[in-house]
């Protein structure tokens, strides 16, 4: 990523995809809201239905820093002091309106939107190349993810 304005980067972002893993099992409907601080961190709240639409909606507050102030595409987030972990911001549209977020192992991947599903599935569909025992029929799901919806 060349540079990333945070200012533009804040505010609400729908998941559409992800790798799948222990800490969002069971969530679907994922999103994710940045807030610029005053202290130029930012305030992070993770939110997702458990397991269905009809489900509690659970959540998880943390806070995230700029740990590349040449490109601001790399950070740190952490959800439990003294624990942090990498959010690499590894593409990003020219209209912020997709995103794709990874960690340097290539553990974790979202696949991000502005919008609640809409147009992202065609670029989706461009972006990654799934295994060929993916669910490729089923739109939202690739990657091992959950189909998602906006809340």
């Amino acid at each position: 990523m060349p540079y990333v304005d945070i200012n533009r980067y804040t505010g609400v972002w729908y998941e559409i995809a992800r790798y799948s893993h222990s800490f969002q099992e069971g969530c679907v409907g994922s999103k994710a809201t940045y807030t610029l601080r005053d202290d130029g961190n930012i305030s992070v709240l993770n939110e997702c239905y458990d397991e269905t639409f009809d489900g509690k909606i659970r959540s998880a507050k943390g806070k995230a820093w700029v740990v590349d102030k040449e490109t601001n595409a790399r950070l740190k987030v952490s959800f439990f002091w003294p624990f942090a972990g990498d959010y690499w911001i590894v593409d990003l549209a020219k209209n912020y309106e997709y995103a794709a977020i990874g960690h340097p192992t290539r553990k974790y991947l979202w696949i991000l939107s502005r919008t609640f599903f809409g147009g992202a599935m065609s670029y989706l569909g461009g972006f990654i190349a799934l295994p060929d025992d993916q669910q490729r029929d089923n739109p939202g799901a690739g990657a091992g993810s959950r189909s998602s919806r906006g809340l």
